[in-house]
């Protein structure tokens, strides 16, 4: 009864008039933090224009980047207990105070946190008042965005080395260390960590030994082995598995863990949607696929879909079809997929890919910043040199790849966001791909014809 009791967390009962307030004041102090580039940019959570791709790219790439370079790679994967709900007032008002929020904008930051009261109740039973004396409202409009200032500083640590990257999604800490050898990335991972938890310490914030994390990550060439990391006589687990934001990372990055949970899922859905065939229109049976088929396997799909396994997702969608659409097994999906507008799992894989980077062009380098020969791929984007398989067929590299070989009629329009978007999403509803080699082999000159151009828009 004593860790059940761990885990209930205080939620804000706030009336209306008060969140129409914590709006106006939200949206001053995010402007402030956003005009003077004052929040950092290893948080992802709570942020416009910031998502769970981007956090699970930033992880990953730096994985497979090490790897290329021939580094070894361990990964420190952080759980703190109640973080909302130990920001210490008095520590975040220095902060704020420090991130330039002064006279009455700090004074009214400062009475919203000021005299909250709680109290529990249970049964129809409730105790009396009490007062609050640290945490951010969960359940408000406000509460992130303080608690992302709370913990803004986080990675500040070690800021002088490159030999590691932080990620931050709210509360969740995540770091990626790289070194030459396992004897250097022992030291330095257990250097770092007892950097971590200092500041954790310092800012009254407690980790939880028992749920954090450490792994190593291997190529199919390196000498495997279990690292392991110590703080206060306690090791860290070892897991040869991280589930990180929603996905399965396993230590070889295969993603075959992330494959079968997703065939799990599916399956589960697969089997009620053959239970309903009968009783319910085609319509409706296929706005149940995009809701509970897609959706499950659009997410994360950039990292996981040019696995070995992932073929055995595409057999499951064509399944799916078959089941919708009442055909046999034998018989072809390929035009259903392209008359009723459903992406193939390939196709939606390289829609996603190309959304991604087309979103994330800071993170790419095109050609012409390395020469300014005028030559017919200058204004693509750079590859990187590549040593290892597992690199090659990563989001970065995959991502360069696949967005070179757009159309040139998708490609010149690069500077009208909504017309690219509209563009791409229709050449890959007329093109089901089968594979991504497909992708790759189809590409000709007559991408950018006048009868090609009639089937973007």
């Amino acid at each position: 009864m004593v860790s059940l009791r761990r885990n209930y967390r205080p939620i804000s009962l706030l009336p209306a008039f008060s969140k129409v307030l914590e709006k106006i004041i939200y949206v001053r102090l995010n402007t402030h933090l956003l005009n003077n580039k004052i929040l950092s940019l290893h948080q992802f959570d709570f942020r416009e224009h910031y998502s769970t791709d981007q956090a699970i790219f930033s992880l990953v790439d730096k994985i497979l980047e090490a790897m290329n370079q021939n580094h070894v790679v361990g990964g420190i994967f952080c759980d703190l207990h109640k973080a909302f709900d130990s920001v210490n007032h008095e520590i975040f008002l220095k902060k704020l105070q420090y991130y330039g929020i002064v006279g009455k904008f700090y004074m009214l930051i400062r009475s919203y946190l000021d005299n909250r009261y709680q109290k529990v109740g249970w049964n129809k039973h409730y105790s009396t008042w009490d007062k609050i004396q640290c945490g951010v409202p969960q359940g408000s409009i406000l509460g992130p965005l303080l608690f992302l200032i709370y913990v803004n500083d986080l990675p500040l640590i070690n800021k002088d080395t490159n030999d590691h990257k932080m990620i931050l999604y709210a509360d969740d800490t995540s770091v990626v260390i790289t070194a030459p050898n396992y004897t250097d990335l022992n030291i330095r991972a257990n250097l770092l960590f007892h950097n971590i938890n200092t500041w954790f310490q310092n800012n009254l914030l407690l980790l939880n030994l028992d749920k954090t994390l450490y792994a190593d990550f291997f190529s199919n060439y390196t000498v495997k082995r279990m690292g392991s990391i110590q703080y206060n006589n306690t090791n860290l687990t070892n897991a040869p598995l991280i589930k990180f934001l929603g996905l399965m990372i396993d230590s070889n990055l295969t993603w075959n863990h992330q494959v079968d949970s997703v065939l799990r899922r599916l399956s589960s859905s697969c089997y009620a949607l053959n239970y309903v065939k009968y009783t319910l229109p085609v319509d409706i049976l296929k706005l149940i696929y995009f809701a509970n088929i897609q959706s499950i396997m659009s997410y994360g799909i950039i990292f996981w879909g040019a696995s070995t396994t992932a073929s055995k997702v595409f057999i499951l969608q064509k399944k799916t079809l078959r089941i919708i659409y009442n055909i046999k097994p034998r018989d072809s999906c390929r035009k259903l997929f392209r008359d009723n507008q459903i992406m193939t799992f390939y196709s939606l894989y390289l829609y996603s890919l190309t959304l991604f980077v087309f979103n994330n062009k800071g993170l790419f380098d095109p050609n012409n910043t390395f020469h300014q020969y005028n030559t017919r791929t200058n204004k693509n984007l750079h590859l990187p040199s590549i040593h290892l398989m597992k690199y090659a067929k990563g989001p970065y590299v995959n991502g360069i790849k696949v967005f070179n070989h757009l159309p040139h009629t998708i490609k010149t329009l690069e500077h009208s966001p909504v017309k690219f978007k509209n563009a791409l999403k229709n050449f890959f509803h007329q093109h089901p791909f089968y594979s991504i080699k497909e992708y790759f082999e189809q590409g000709n000159p007559t991408w950018g014809s006048r009868g090609q151009r009639d089937l973007l828009f």
